[in-house]
């Protein structure tokens, strides 16, 4: 089955210049442009600092030969179910880009992880 990476999973493959490893194996790997939003919002308000330019982490993304996904309204108005212990939005769009597109979402945040949608990180 395809994945949809979390964002702090996305940080941490960046940040080892390295395509995910995990029991997915050849899967495709995506990640949402939800993901990059949430990045950029961090960086420019000095919370996170990248090891690379926001600018070029979709470039990088392809390099690594992963898939970046959209934002549809789809994704927006998708009612998930069960709905996540968060109060997180990107952590709700992120599992419902999952639900749409039959995607699992890589992750070890312990509010997500019990999630059937959820897959626990490596």
């Amino acid at each position: 089955m395809s994945v949809l990476l979390d964002t702090h999973v996305v940080l941490e493959m960046i940040a080892h210049g390295r395509a995910a490893d995990g029991p997915w194996g050849e899967e495709p790997i995506h990640v949402s442009v939800a993901s990059l939003w949430e990045i950029a919002i961090k960086v420019r308000h000095g919370k996170l600092a990248t090891p690379i330019p926001i600018s070029q982490l979709e470039s990088r993304f392809e390099k690594l030969g992963w898939f970046v996904s959209p934002i549809a309204a789809s994704h927006v108005t998708a009612d998930v179910d069960p709905w996540p212990d968060t109060n997180d939005p990107f952590d709700r769009l992120l599992l419902a880009v999952c639900k749409v597109e039959g995607l699992q979402l890589v992750t070890r945040d312990r509010k997500l992880l019990g999630h059937p949608l959820a897959w626990p990180s490596a």
